[in-house]
């Protein structure tokens, strides 16, 4: 309205269309009517131009909508005619054929691009995002590996680098040839034989177009930064140029051509001072960049003499091996165990032996997880990356907090024991419970950590099979065995009452009386440790076993009775 332009609905008729009275007339989603109504409660006739001209339905395959169009072709159709250099001008300035007028009549933007840029292949139809590039050619990257001056294989024939040094442009043309369709990277290190703060080359082919760019890796982590970062994502500029490549017959050829000296901060300057310049490399097998595993190395290379060494790289051997330390020992603690320590608590015969053994072997895994919990924060801090950066990282932490929280919930519930107390949610329950959870929890986390140590690997299901092969029979045979102990137990309970009503009629036959055996409250003590009440029945060498003081009125040479304490129990 600052600049004069008319409301809606006059501009609509000034392009000769109706007037709307609901701005559902344009559009016909609710939320944009909604939107609309709200910032124009008064109507279409005092909406701006600008707002509602974008709300419009697109008319056809376009991008605007019906007054739109018309606006941007009536500016056109001006522009055009207005234009004496155009060139179907019927004054025709420049003289232009009728072949060259029918060229130039059928050229697309995407021609364009084409024609003045290093782009080999685009979309058609440049207007629209697409992942089918039908427009342009492969390069012929045959005739730029032929007048390389320079080459070095990097890793015998499976990674090519090949260079040639322009004088009058003081820029380089790289070709890297890769036996197999993936990625390749092209360092410049900063730290010879290091991968990190490197100023790096990154390049694939995706269906058909090459796609290499400038990075600047500051760590090891291939997702946000500081990490494996495009140098436009902190600050820098992309000083990569005349791109192309292609995939032909399982090899990957990239073209790509650098100043030595880009003026980017980012970028590391290639000296012409006698001395060569350290360079790293590695590649994939896909197309998605990541840990490259053993396909790496270093040299060093004087990109104007032609001279080239191979040099050794910095590894993260030292963190790898920690790493699989710190894998071997959550599954030693996770599947071997704990498991062995909830089997002895729920099985074992002897009640004494199994508690003992159950808290020494629960706090010997908490022990193991806590060096092995050190061991990855270790190999992180080693490999360069940042803590808790993936999900792996974070449930893990999670599993190992509650593999000391289970124990100290276990030591809390002995602490606060009594022969007359019931069992409570709060320790009790909650370290049953969680007892059993907390290890199905560990066995999840257990496949996200080999997830992660493996995802970028060719071959890694056999680590899959093999710990989910264990983790299965542990808890086939957990479960099995829990439910032959539960059937194994009622029946033996259904034995013991069905003996114990035998014996309590015979009682009454003998003149037993109508003592009411059920409502005695029986607490068996052994060493001082309660076995059993008649809320708590347990099994104690495969028998549920107590000796009563029955109140008898005669002398019976089968029960002996004490009548000195009323209270005494034996």
């Amino acid at each position: 309205r600052d600049l004069g332009l008319p409301y809606y609905n006059d501009a609509r008729e000034i392009f000769n269309l109706t007037r709307i009275v609901s701005f559902s007339e344009i559009n016909n989603k609710t939320e944009v009517v909604n939107a609309l109504n709200s910032l124009y409660p008064t109507g279409p006739d005092f909406a701006d131009i600008y707002i509602l001209g974008l709300a419009e339905e697109h008319e056809g395959f376009g991008i605007v909508g019906p007054l739109f169009i018309k606006i941007i072709k009536d500016q056109y159709l001006r522009t055009r005619d207005a234009d004496r250099f155009y060139f179907l001008n019927p004054e025709n300035l420049f003289g232009f054929s009728d072949e060259e007028i029918e060229e130039l009549r059928i050229t697309t933007i995407s021609d364009l691009l084409l024609r003045n840029t290093g782009i080999a292949r685009i979309q058609c139809d440049a207007f629209y995002p697409s992942t089918t590039y039908d427009c342009g050619e492969d390069p012929i990257v045959d005739q730029l590996e032929t007048n390389s001056t320079n080459s070095a294989e990097l890793d015998g024939q499976n990674y090519v680098v090949s260079w040639t040094y322009n004088e009058d442009e003081e820029s380089i043309d790289f070709v890297i040839t890769l036996r197999t369709e993936g990625w390749a990277g092209f360092g410049f290190a900063r730290n010879p034989g290091n991968m990190l703060d490197t100023d790096a080359i990154i390049g694939y082919v995706e269906n058909g177009r090459p796609i290499i760019s400038d990075f600047d890796i500051q760590s090891n982590r291939v997702s946000g930064c500081p990490g494996v970062c495009l140098d436009i994502e902190q600050g820098g500029f992309e000083n990569v140029i005349n791109v192309g490549g292609n995939e032909v017959d399982g090899v990957t050829t990239l073209t790509f051509s650098r100043l030595i000296d880009t003026g980017d901060e980012l970028d590391v300057v290639i000296v012409d001072n006698g001395e060569p310049t350290a360079i790293v490399w590695a590649y994939g097998s896909g197309d998605t960049i990541g840990f490259h595993s053993g396909n790496k190395g270093a040299a060093e290379i004087n990109f104007f003499t032609g001279a080239f060494a191979q040099t050794s790289v910095d590894s993260n051997d030292d963190a790898n091996r920690v790493l699989i330390a710190h894998g071997v020992l959550m599954i030693v603690a996770w599947c071997f165990v704990f498991p062995f320590g909830c089997a002895m608590v729920k099985f074992y015969p002897n009640i004494i032996t199994r508690f003992r053994v159950h808290v020494l072997t629960q706090y010997t895994g908490v022990f193991i997880v806590i060096i092995a919990f050190c061991l990855a924060v270790e190999a992180t801090a080693q490999a360069g990356h940042d803590h808790f950066d993936h999900f792996h990282a974070i449930m893990g932490l999670i599993a190992s907090i509650f593999a000391i929280i289970v124990p100290v919930l276990g030591q809390c519930t002995a602490l606060v024991w009594s022969a007359t107390r019931k069992y409570a949610i709060f320790p009790d329950w909650f370290h049953y419970y969680l007892g059993y959870l907390t290890p199905l929890y560990a066995f999840a986390v257990i496949f996200t950590g080999i997830y992660q140590k493996t995802k970028n690997e060719d071959e890694y299901w056999y680590w899959y099979f093999l710990t989910g092969l264990w983790i299965g029979t542990l808890i086939i045979v957990y479960t099995s065995a829990w439910i032959i102990y539960t059937i194994y137990f009622y029946i033996k309970m259904q034995r013991i009452r069905k003996q114990n009503k035998e014996d309590d009629d015979d009682f009454d036959e003998n003149g037993g009386g109508d003592t009411q055996y059920g409502q005695v409250d029986v607490v068996l003590f052994v060493d001082g440790v309660r076995k059993f009440t008649k809320e708590n029945i347990d099994i104690i060498n495969g028998i549920a076993q107590c000796t009563i003081n029955y109140p008898l009125n005669n002398d019976d040479d089968s029960i002996e009775w004490d009548d000195s304490d009323d209270d005494d129990e034996d």
